[in-house]
């Protein structure tokens, strides 16, 4: 499962959105068995639902619904090829306070979050412009963490495919902002 296909909103409102990739379900599988086994490591820490797990390609934050829908249209035109991407390692940003799951960056990923957002950059849409560095959030709230960065045993491999638009509800859910606003799943 990934986020939920976007609903009809109005257009003055505004939206606090991402580009993102989703994890086939197997890799999510994984992802979520690995959070399961560090969260008792920090039992105080908030776990990352299953159906949350996912790569930000760019953090765009609020955004009016009109830009929001020119952006998901617009994702498709990157021509994303489907790519290799291998999770071999646990780490933590103190800072964040999140434990997370990362690897080596491919290249296709690497040109993949550089046309996303050079796209932002030619909508004249604002992003978070850190460094990009790939991973995928396990816990957060984790005042400290003692084991530093883990290797993996086993990578966990994950194919990449198209990015999308993606919209945070208060609720905590995500729903992917396609093109056609009014359907859901």
């Amino acid at each position: 499962m990934g986020p939920v296909r976007g609903g009809a909103t109005h257009a003055h409102e505004r939206q606090r959105v991402f580009v993102a990739l989703w994890p086939p379900p197997e890799t999510r599988e994984r992802l979520e068995s690995l959070g399961g086994r560090l969260h008792a490591q920090a039992p105080r820490a908030r776990r990352i639902r299953g159906e949350r797990l996912h790569l930000t390609l760019a953090f765009i934050g609020a955004l009016e619904t009109p830009r929001a829908v020119e952006v998901a249209r617009r994702l498709p035109s990157l021509g994303a090829q489907p790519f290799d991407w291998a999770l071999d390692h646990v780490g933590y940003f103190a800072r964040a306070r999140v434990v997370w799951a990362g690897g080596p960056t491919p290249p296709p990923l690497e040109a993949l979050a550089a046309r996303v957002r050079g796209l932002l950059d030619a909508l004249a849409i604002a992003y978070d412009r850190k460094p990009f560095v790939p991973h995928v959030t396990l816990l957060r709230d984790v005042t400290s963490w003692s084991p530093g960065t883990l290797q993996l045993l086993r990578p966990i491999p994950w194919r990449c495919g198209q990015p999308m638009l993606v919209r945070s509800e208060p609720d905590g859910r995500y729903l992917n902002l396609l093109a056609d606003q009014t359907d859901t799943i």
